[in-house]
């Protein structure tokens, strides 16, 4: 699971400390929940841009596949603010043990139940993937031609003329292998949140003064 938790403290000097702890909870509640608010705010918009904090852009996928990633990481990340403290965190567990396995890069265990939790149940009866097609062109699927052996199809018949199930269905004969049910996959470091102390800095700063104001 992944948590980060900011200390309202954070980077101030002991007068400024002395003054964030002499406001009411309710105050520093509320500055904290501008913290949790501008930090969300902050890494959501490095998420859907496709990299971390700093800029660098994330590890595409495996499979070289161009779709955006973790969107759904993004609109679950979110702030808990208490009186001393904010927890940047997720909606859920499944949510944040996933953004805590991509922010370090670890091994991460699936079933196939799972996977359908994940990424919903596939449409059998819709056309084949441009994956399955290549990886039927892999195992070497023909059909009918004017030889004995047939003919190798192109991934445009493959897809129109193929739903996922059946292709499906064809990948495992020709494979001649057991349906796996759970498989682990590594994934490399992508990181998801980070905390700039000076924009932290600079928000209870600006509460501080606008308190000392009224």
């Amino acid at each position: 699971m992944l948590r980060v938790t900011i200390p309202s403290k954070s980077l101030l000097n002991v007068l400024e400390q002395l003054q964030l702890l002499n406001l009411q909870p309710a105050t520093r509640r509320k500055i904290l929940r501008r913290i949790g608010r501008e930090v969300v705010k902050t890494n959501k918009a490095s998420m859907r841009a496709q990299h971390d904090p700093q800029g660098r852009k994330w590890v595409g996928r495996k499979s070289g596949k161009k779709k955006r990633m973790m969107r759904k990481l993004a609109a679950k990340f979110t702030a808990i603010p208490d009186t001393d403290k904010v927890i940047m965190t997720w909606k859920n567990n499944l949510a944040s043990n996933a953004a805590f396995q991509h922010q370090h890069g670890i091994e991460q265990h699936f079933t196939a139940k799972l996977a359908v939790k994940i990424h919903g149940k596939p449409d059998y009866k819709a056309p084949a993937t441009r994956a399955q097609a290549k990886k039927l062109i892999a195992l070497g699927y023909r059909i009918k031609g004017k030889s004995k052996k047939g003919r190798r199809p192109s991934l445009k018949w493959i897809i129109s003329h193929l739903n996922q199930g059946k292709a499906g269905l064809i990948i495992r004969l020709l494979a001649d292998k057991p349906t796996k049910q759970e498989w682990d996959i590594r994934l490399p470091v992508r990181q998801l949140v980070a905390i700039d102390d000076r924009q932290v800095n600079l928000i209870i700063k600006q509460e501080l003064k606008r308190n000392r104001q009224r």
